[in-house]
């Protein structure tokens, strides 16, 4: 009976008011430029996604070439707010995943997307996007390594 008690206040009470927490601190929605039941769905699509999308998996579990200490998802982790990770297929079929959320570049909350191509078991960095404009690879190259330190 505990159990029951427990899954409930945990599962039926606790994760829903968890959602609405997250969605009324407004940060979420403000760095995807999102609102109201738009929103809710665009939280709870990305929140279960990534869960079981291999791809994704295994560009958050892998390390980068020029930083094997941490994976990219701790890379991520540390330094994108309220990070959507992402994967499709692209018009030429190759297998990519997208990674977006907020940053600080210059002083200004921007919402950065970083995309990986996936070959086989590996992945490389293929480009970069603050609030959708394309970024230089120097300037991905220096993000990158400020992630991984």
């Amino acid at each position: 009976m505990k159990f029951i008690a427990y899954f409930f206040i945990c599962c039926i009470i606790g994760i829903p008011l968890g959602i609405i927490n997250a969605l009324s601190e407004g940060t979420y929605c403000e760095s995807h430029n999102v609102e109201n039941f738009d929103c809710f769905k665009s939280f709870i699509n990305s929140t279960l996604s990534d869960q079981n999308d291999p791809q994704i998996l295994s560009v958050k579990n892998g390390n980068l070439n020029a930083c094997t200490n941490k994976s990219l998802g701790r890379m991520v982790d540390g330094f994108i707010n309220d990070s959507i990770w992402s994967s499709g297929i692209s018009e030429n079929n190759q297998t990519f995943v997208n990674v977006s959320g907020g940053i600080n570049y210059a002083k200004k909350n921007v919402n950065a997307t970083l995309q990986f191509i996936v070959k086989g078991d590996s992945f490389q960095f293929n480009a970069m996007e603050f609030n959708g404009v394309p970024q230089n690879n120097f300037l991905a190259a220096t993000l990158l390594s400020k992630m991984c330190n």
